[in-house]
């Protein structure tokens, strides 16, 4: 004959529970966290080892410059600029009214600096120079970047003579 035992609280399922995790704390706060709400089931009795890992990320400044012959360098606004990795993943940004654009919360790692390809070619523009970055992991400032942009003239239109 088979008898039915009721569960004890103490072997019952707990409700989920949630943690909030607050990096605000810590010595390098050039790092990327996942979110800070973490949720999990509690088993009576157990311990729960729940991984949390901290990827650094660091961020840089582009200043993007129009050289014209004769002229001084000027800011170039609302471009569109990329930050490229070695995998190809990109982070976008664009341009303010003084040329510079600032990349927050980069992961560590080495980018390359391209324009944005649809723009640039309707434009007809071109960085004079290839250019990179390398976002260090220990939260170090990098420095700026300057980076300067030529327009191609058009292959219709013959060019002025300057001044």
């Amino acid at each position: 004959m088979w008898r039915a035992t009721p569960l004890s609280a103490a072997s019952a399922p707990a409700p989920p529970a949630r943690l909030l995790v607050n990096i605000a704390e810590i010595d390098n706060q050039q790092v990327r966290a996942p979110p800070t709400v973490v949720e999990f089931s509690p088993r009576p009795g157990g311990v729960t080892t729940i991984e949390y890992p901290l990827r650094p990320t660091g961020e840089v400044m582009v200043n993007v410059k129009l050289r014209r012959p004769g002229q001084a360098p000027v800011g170039l606004s609302a471009t569109r600029i990329r930050l490229v990795d070695e995998r190809g993943v990109a982070i976008e940004g664009v341009t303010e009214f003084d040329g510079s654009v600032n990349f927050q919360e980069v992961p560590a790692g080495t980018y390359s600096i391209e324009l944005d390809r649809d723009q640039a070619s309707r434009l007809r523009m071109r960085l004079t120079a290839p250019l990179s970055v390398t976002i260090r992991p220990d939260g170090s400032i990098n420095p700026d970047v300057a980076a300067e942009v030529l327009f191609e003239p058009r292959a219709d239109v013959e060019p002025r003579p300057p001044g």
